[in-house]
């Protein structure tokens, strides 16, 4: 005959025992396995901040050279040459010739100039830079390779003379003024501003070839 449980028994409601006890890990484990992972995402920072760097300078070689190739076809004016023509014993004259180093047009080329007898003293005040007149009626384009010339200006025997004999300067001044093709169609300027000097050769008085004047009025915006 079995006897009945003892309620007052005191291994009544217990789990029964087993022989697996857990055990904690070791702290080193915890702590390596963090150092490892921190290791491991140092090095990928640092090859997506590499990779981040090519990228970029990839990117600004690549702006570079569509800057230079913008600046090799856009429009450019550049003097080309002074004409020194129909020299003779009452006047002296010249052109200011441009030419479009550019491979695109130049559009709506207009131009200013004007020449004057300063004496001595007093072109270093004068602003060279502000037209004292009404441009030129524009151009609608340049292509590139192609020449234009501004007015020709004259000098009298007398502005000649008295330049040769030191009492001033003959100066010659303008400017010219252009825009890109559309859509940018970005203007530019190119002021400019001669000295003409006067020598006397062969029992006369004879221009020599002009030359800059000063670097203020001979500038490009």
């Amino acid at each position: 005959m079995v006897d009945a449980p003892n309620p007052q028994s005191g291994e009544q409601g217990k789990p029964p025992k087993s022989d697996w006890e857990a055990k904690p890990k070791p702290h080193w484990v915890e702590v390596s396995t963090l150092i490892i992972l921190a290791i491991i995402g140092f090095f990928q920072i640092c090859i997506y901040f590499k990779q981040a760097s090519i990228m970029q300078t990839q990117a600004d070689i690549a702006r570079s050279q569509l800057e230079i190739t913008k600046r090799q076809v856009a429009p450019r004016m550049v003097m080309d040459n002074l004409e020194d023509a129909d020299q003779n014993l009452t006047k002296w004259s010249f052109t200011p010739q441009w030419v479009n180093k550019g491979e695109f047009d130049a559009q709506n080329f207009r131009n200013w100039e004007n020449i004057d007898f300063f004496f001595r003293g007093t072109a270093s005040n004068f602003d060279f830079l502000a037209p004292a007149g009404v441009e030129s009626s524009a151009v609608p384009t340049v292509p590139g390779g192609e020449y234009i010339a501004q007015r020709t200006l004259t000098i009298p025997r007398a502005w000649a003379q008295q330049s040769f004999d030191g009492q001033g300067d003959v100066v010659a001044w303008g400017y010219i003024k252009w825009n890109d093709p559309p859509p940018n169609a970005q203007e530019h300027s190119r002021h400019w501003c001669f000295l003409l000097v006067f020598e006397m050769s062969k029992g006369d008085l004879a221009m020599k070839l002009p030359r800059y004047y000063q670097p203020r009025c001979n500038k490009a915006d």
